[in-house]
């Protein structure tokens, strides 16, 4: 058994902002469209987002070192540039997504792999789930005060 996280945000007329721990991002906003009978272009996925920018950013980045370390071509200066502009578009989303994160009451542990911690409630108490990029579900937790500490296998019991 999995257990599933969402938490979703309504944003304006027929928009909707969602972060879903599933690997199927794709699939899962499509889905979610479908059911609220919303365009697949006004509901966001917010990890989806992030990881996507995140990837796009360092493609930009490898980008700007190999014309840095071509031979001068006329115009290289307009091309780093735009370079320039399009990471810092991406730096931009990428603090956008992150404080949407935080808005929601989760907090990014750390970019890359993508990893959340969600405080929530467990049978026993307080507990900060843990997401981290990749994973198809919310499988992994802390004791509220140990969120530094390694992260620890979900316990769920069947019905």
């Amino acid at each position: 058994m999995e257990a599933r996280g969402v938490v979703s945000n309504p944003t304006g007329m027929g928009e909707l902002t969602v972060h879903i721990g599933c690997q199927s991002t794709h699939i899962a906003s499509a889905a979610i469209a479908q059911a609220f009978e919303l365009p697949e272009n006004k509901v966001r996925v917010i990890a989806k987002e992030y990881v996507e920018r995140r990837n796009l950013r360092r493609s930009l980045h490898r980008d700007r070192e190999s014309l840095e370390n071509a031979v001068t071509p006329e115009g290289l200066r307009s091309e780093l540039a735009e370079l320039d502009a399009r990471v810092a578009e991406q730096d931009e989303g990428l603090s956008r997504c992150r404080r949407e994160f935080e808005d929601m009451g989760m907090r990014v542990l750390q970019t890359n792999p993508l990893t959340l911690h969600i405080h929530g409630e467990s049978r026993t108490g307080p507990v900060v789930f843990c997401w981290e990029e990749g994973e198809g579900s919310v499988c992994f937790g802390h004791a509220v005060g140990e969120e530094e500490d390694g992260r620890r296998p979900l316990k769920l019991k069947s019905a």
